[in-house]
């Protein structure tokens, strides 16, 4: 039965968390058909930007909230409070650091041809987008912790809605040449819209008005190795667009983040599975013991599976999907087609994600955070040292390869430290054949004229069969 739960918790969480990003890969044929590779360029860099300063706004205590909620009292609401401990200076520093801050994301704006002006307003927004997103995470985070899966799927659904409706009313029915203006008006009104769908939820669990100095200091001891951890995180998957600037242009940062949405389809899953999955085991890991590791092994093996057939599919699918139109709209304009080349390596990439994400309870269970940051940081920097040698020689796709690297070598480290620390079997003869299957389809399709529909069919069979002979014998 707990299995059972597991899996429907996961299922709805992750339809939730799929939503909720699923805005990004929506969002695309909005943007590459209203924009740009400029201007969509420096929209990217924004994102960005608000991504890296939401890891510092958090600061971690989201992982301390999950980790104490059930053994503290009054942890939510020291919890909620301590955002603002963060945050206030936080935004006293981007408003009086604007100016320089504007001239490292935007430093080629002058290539744009006046069609986006940067202006004091988007320093304004861009706290206020910050803070109320730190405040949604908080409350996101105790949803996951109180099992509410269908609230989260409503707040979903939600959000989904409204930025969808924001971004067309700005970019397509305001006549204003300045259309970066409307992507950040849009990013900011979901954040007060989602903020307070959540509201109630938070209100109703605070039972305690009173500030726990003595439990916010244990919490941000446990929750300062996870700080660094997120930065590193962050660089990872988001430096690249600022080194490809750099390196580059603000043309190949829209052409590059285009087709890195369709990759990050894979990331979507992992997060969404991650979202049941981390509650899980720090709840069952209480008491560790051979079964609790038979149903780590268990779960491991299903989602692995999962993935490398997902990856499998989108990897044969993507030249088709991106030229897919809708009416007047492609999935992706015309312009970005080339930024597709990047797309089976950015799955890959995740897929070692995932494998990494199911490693990661002796980094809770055996209190080994101190370990995070050090695994976070070799993959944060062999991702720039990657993207410093690669990018001029291999253009953006170098900054694809980085990706994989970084978090191949990640996963690498952390299952070599788990032989020690928490080891975590799988049906490594299993997962090997799907690999196995999978590069042969990829191989079969891109060198030989086979019916593609026939090919894809008989893939998805063989890993059907695969992910039920994994789930009769192991869960």
């Amino acid at each position: 039965m707990l299995k059972n739960n597991f899996w429907n918790s996961a299922i709805i969480f992750g339809l939730g968390f799929l939503l909720i990003r699923a805005i990004s890969f929506l969002l695309l044929p909005i943007y590459t058909n209203a924009l740009n590779p400029n201007e969509l360029g420096f929209v990217f860099i924004f994102i960005t930007f608000l991504a890296f300063m939401n890891s510092i706004y958090s600061f971690g205590m989201d992982s301390a909230l999950l980790k104490y909620y059930h053994n503290e009292k009054n942890v939510f609401f020291t919890s909620l409070i301590s955002i603002f401990i963060f945050a206030i200076p936080c935004n006293i520093l981007i408003y009086v650091s604007s100016d320089w801050i504007e001239l490292i994301l935007f430093s080629n704006i002058s290539i744009i041809e006046n069609k986006i002006i940067i202006q004091k307003f988007w320093v304004f927004l861009a706290i206020i987008i910050l803070t109320l997103d730190a405040i949604s995470a908080r409350i996101m985070t105790l949803i996951r912790i109180l099992n509410l899966s269908y609230y989260y799927l409503i707040i979903a659904g939600l959000n989904i809605i409204v930025s969808l409706s924001l971004n067309l009313y700005f970019l397509y029915f305001i006549n204003s040449p300045f259309k970066f203006d409307g992507v950040v008006y849009s990013l900011a009104i979901v954040s007060i819209v989602q903020c307070i769908g959540l509201m109630p939820i938070a209100l109703y669990k605070i039972n305690n008005w009173s500030f726990n100095t003595r439990l916010f200091k244990k919490m941000f001891y446990f929750a300062w190795p996870f700080f660094p951890a997120t930065i590193f995180f962050i660089i990872i998957e988001l430096c690249d667009r600022i080194m490809i600037e750099h390196f580059l242009s603000a043309h190949d940062v829209g052409l590059y983040g285009a087709g890195y949405k369709i990759g990050a389809l894979m990331l979507m899953i992992v997060r969404g599975f991650n979202l049941s999955w981390q509650p899980y085991y720090l709840k069952i890991g209480e008491k560790l013991n051979d079964t609790t590791i038979k149903k780590f092994s268990s779960i491991g093996n299903v989602l692995l599976l999962i993935l490398i057939f997902i990856g499998g599919i989108i990897s044969s699918l993507w030249p088709y999907l991106i030229t897919v139109k809708i009416g007047s709209f492609s999935i992706i304009g015309i312009d970005f087609v080339p930024g597709g080349q990047i797309i089976p390596y950015i799955l890959i990439s995740y897929i070692f994600y995932g494998l990494f994400i199911l490693q990661m309870p002796s980094i809770y269970l055996k209190n080994k955070q101190n370990w995070a940051p050090l695994l976070w940081g070799a993959g944060a920097m062999i991702n720039i040292m990657g993207n410093i040698i690669l990018l001029p020689k291999m253009g953006y796709m170098g900054a694809a390869i980085s990706t994989l690297l970084s978090y191949s070598i990640m996963s690498i480290i952390l299952i070599y430290k788990n032989y020690s620390w928490l080891w975590i079997p799988y049906n490594f003869k299993l997962l090997c054949f799907a690999i196995l299957i999978s590069i042969s389809r990829y191989y079969i399709i891109n060198n030989w004229e086979y019916n593609f529909i026939i090919i894809i069919s008989i893939y998805g069979i063989i890993m059907a069969a695969l992910l039920y002979k994994s789930k009769n014998k192991l869960l």
